[in-house]
């Protein structure tokens, strides 16, 4: 793991104990709310101010997290919590005058609490997803993931799916680099790849770690052929990087690559088989090339004079 991805995880980590802490003070609240309407108890009155949503401990905890103050799913947190203490506010204000609590008001105020509850289930589970679905070596998503923008474009039921492809992209000759090497400059070689392949894409391209030195890339929008010189461009500044170990003459890597088109009503599995038939016939054919499948063929892909 990097030391950047070290950093991400721990703060997640930091923020997931944080989450917990202030709920638990939370309920602690909701108890304490409790035994004033139902037990006639005094209160702080503080407790209805209309900051009080600021200066609970919960709300403490909030106000001071930036690392995900633009998540959405936080955001609305956020209101959900002011609403919380807004309508819990009145009907403390109710009671200390010896009214009667309204009852429309209390079940309005107890769904509140049921959603903010939700709410705080949700952004703990997200926030566990960060962890778990990213690649601790690369930084990148893990392939699984890929279900979700595939699903997307398969599940258009319009007839126009829109054009998208993926490729399998496999480093050539790992073995023998970690051999050499040593596994050390091996997930260096991954690394640098795994950047590669992200920087030389366009920003709606996703690029994820499949396993051992196989990265799945994510075409959105593309032909085949445009998927294709896509992935040879990837292939020529693969081959520009220039690994420089402190006890060895530097050394320069290459890539192969499968690409195959993500058609209507494939599923996953059978769009990475096909980007895997292409995959190998690169690897039989020399490696460092571009093949794609098409039509239940594999073929060579040809850079046009155009862009040589």
């Amino acid at each position: 793991m990097t030391s950047q991805n070290i950093i991400e995880t721990s703060k997640i980590i930091d923020t997931i104990s944080g989450l917990e802490t202030a709920s638990g003070a939370h309920i602690e609240w909701l108890k304490n709310f409790h035994r004033i309407i139902v037990c006639g108890l005094t209160f702080d009155p503080k407790l209805a101010a209309p900051d009080a949503h600021c200066n609970c401990l919960f709300g403490k905890w909030y106000y001071g997290q930036d690392d995900i103050r633009d998540d959405v799913l936080f955001q609305e947190i956020g209101r959900t919590h002011q609403a919380f203490h807004g309508i819990g506010s009145s009907i403390l204000q109710a009671t200390a005058v010896g009214g009667a609590v309204d009852q429309e008001k209390y079940d309005g105020f107890m769904s509140i609490v049921v959603a903010f509850n939700d709410q705080l289930r949700r952004l703990q589970t997200e926030l566990w997803g960060k962890i778990s679905s990213s690649d601790p070596l690369t930084g990148l998503p893990s392939w699984h993931r890929m279900l979700t923008p595939v699903g997307t474009d398969m599940g258009d039921t319009s007839g126009k799916t829109q054009n998208s492809c993926a490729a399998m992209c496999d480093l050539d000759h790992f073995k023998r680099i970690n051999d050499t090497y040593g596994h050390q400059a091996g997930d260096e070689v991954l690394r640098r790849l795994g950047a590669c392949l992200q920087d030389g894409l366009r920003p709606s391209d996703l690029v994820y770690r499949y396993g051992g030195e196989e990265f799945l890339v994510y075409l959105g929008g593309a032909s085949l052929e445009e998927a294709a010189l896509a992935c040879d461009r990837l292939r020529v500044a693969v081959g520009k990087i220039i690994f420089e170990l402190p006890t060895f003459a530097p050394f320069a890597v290459t890539a192969s690559f499968g690409v195959a088109r993500v058609e209507k009503n494939l599923s996953i599995d059978d769009v990475v088989t096909r980007c895997d038939l292409a995959l190998y016939a690169a690897k039989g054919n020399g490696r460092n090339r571009v093949y794609c499948w098409e039509g239940g063929e594999v073929r060579a892909y040809e850079r046009p004079a155009s862009e040589a």
